[in-house]
């Protein structure tokens, strides 16, 4: 019962993180369901949905076909239809049935690749785990197949990779746009972005970077691995202000010659919770906005966090959050008078009047129902710091 939600939503699960993060990327995504977690990712997880082109499909997996194993069925219409669209990839993403049942997904996608000569893709996701795991495995399996088909760049390089630019973290905010302004005004060099509108092209040029930013936990899990891979370092975190953008230049510049993962937002000096503020989210967001408000305001934060965490990037005094109980002990912890979270979380609060909550819209917590109830996206950075003033 440790996972039991009273009141928040489920938050978004492992195959959404692998559909956001390939959405864009021009591969047919096949998820192996009944219907309910592709209809849960295309109508609640995924922002991009109406706007867009994707290719994403869902198996129609039946029960004849889960007690008797009817794969060849599967792949025949997976490669019929490759056959006809030309996907740049083909991605089968796994389900809650699929792991019962113990389907080879990474076997069919084998098969599959044989009969098509398109790459292909067996993603083990469940549905019990979070999007950032999933999000992660995406990026990790395509930066894999990209470095096995074109030539790594040695040598000097130059310029950045954005890590983990996901809707899921970012939708409905205006904290990307912010950073990007930032980093143009640097005039630090972009190489690759993933993976909010990225292309194959992008995924490409990854390994001409000589280092990359992670904004979001799935790009930090990301850094993790392309710094232990291809000793590219790793800054966690990003500014969104004059205010920090200096800072975050020079803290980058020191933390490429030093190597390794650099977490921005979790330096001593700016956590702890002696003036009762906690940021509940994505660790770099989280960690992101503690620096903005502690440069701001000179006020300290502590984080708490839901999905996960990459210890490198830990503040002194952070929490990590298992499940609904223990958020709602967080946020009403007796030392903790300001909450910056996501809308839904307020919901938890036992005495509401007693405590300031400043909301931010996470789209993996409230998704569609979230910019509602949150300020207009270009006002939410002002807001939080105008109120913590």
């Amino acid at each position: 019962m440790g996972r039991f939600s009273f009141c928040l939503p489920p938050f978004a699960p492992d195959y959404s993180g692998v559909c956001g993060a390939l959405f864009s990327l021009g591969g047919m995504i096949v998820i192996h369901d009944a219907a309910g977690c592709t209809g849960n990712y295309i109508n609640y997880d995924e922002p991009r949905w109406y706007g867009g082109g994707s290719m994403v499909y869902c198996s129609g997996l039946r029960e004849l076909d889960a007690v008797l194993g009817n794969d060849e069925k599967f792949i025949r219409n997976i490669c019929e239809a490759a056959k006809e669209m030309h996907p740049n990839f083909i991605a089968l993403v796994g389900s809650p049935v699929p792991m019962v049942i113990g389907t080879d997904l990474a076997g069919m996608a084998a098969w599959i690749e044989d009969e098509t000569g398109i790459p292909a893709f067996g993603f083990l996701t469940t549905g019990l785990g979070l999007y950032p795991s999933g999000a992660f495995l995406a990026g990790k399996t395509l930066l894999q197949h990209v470095g096995t088909v074109t030539e790594k760049k040695t040598g000097n390089k130059e310029g950045m990779n954005i890590l983990g630019d996901l809707p899921l973290d970012f939708a409905g905010t205006d904290f990307m746009e912010r950073f990007r302004m930032q980093v143009r005004a640097l005039d630090i060099p972009v190489c690759a972005s993933l993976f909010d509108q990225a292309d194959m092209g992008q995924a490409e040029q990854v390994f001409s970077a000589g280092w990359n930013t992670a904004v979001s936990y799935s790009g930090a899990l990301l850094g993790a691995w392309l710094w232990r891979t291809q000793h590219m370092p790793c800054i966690t975190g990003f500014p969104m202000s004059d205010v920090t953008a200096e800072r975050w230049d020079s803290f980058a510049k020191e933390g490429q010659q030093r190597g390794g993962i650099v977490a921005w937002g979790a330096q001593r000096e700016l956590c702890g919770r002696r003036d009762g503020i906690l940021i509940l989210g994505d660790q770099m967001t989280a960690n992101s906005l503690r620096a903005e408000i502690f440069y701001a305001t000179g006020k300290r934060s502590c984080v708490g966090l839901p999905f996960g965490a990459q210890m490198e990037s830990l503040g002194a005094g952070d929490l990590i959050l298992k499940n609904e109980e223990q958020i709602q002990e967080a946020v009403n912890h007796p030392e903790i008078t300001v909450v910056i979270g996501d809308p839904l979380y307020r919901q938890l609060l036992d005495e509401p009047e007693k405590k300031q909550f400043l909301p931010v819209l996470h789209y993996a917590v409230s998704s569609k129902v979230g910019p509602g109830l949150c300020p207009d996206a270009g006002k939410i950075y002002e807001e939080i710091l105008n109120q913590l003033a």
